[in-house]
């Protein structure tokens, strides 16, 4: 391999590295963001299963006193 070959080697490699790079920069941001809403909606139905637990817990504290003695 001559010394241009290899000059011209290592600049097309330059190219495709820095094009995978910006690719992979991409993919980076949407995956960042897709878990950023996936996280979101999964805070969400936590926070839906923990308000009926607690309206449960409520109804039951209110069935389970016993009624007062007169």
């Amino acid at each position: 391999m001559s010394s241009a070959e290899y000059g011209q080697l290592v600049e097309f490699l330059g190219r495709q590295f820095a094009d995978v790079d910006r690719q992979l920069a991409g993919m980076d941001l949407r995956f960042s963001q897709t878990i950023a809403e996936l996280r979101q909606a999964m805070l969400g139905h936590f926070d839906e299963i923990y308000r009926r637990f607690e309206r449960l817990e409520n109804e039951y504290q209110a069935g389970a006193t016993p009624p007062a003695v007169g």
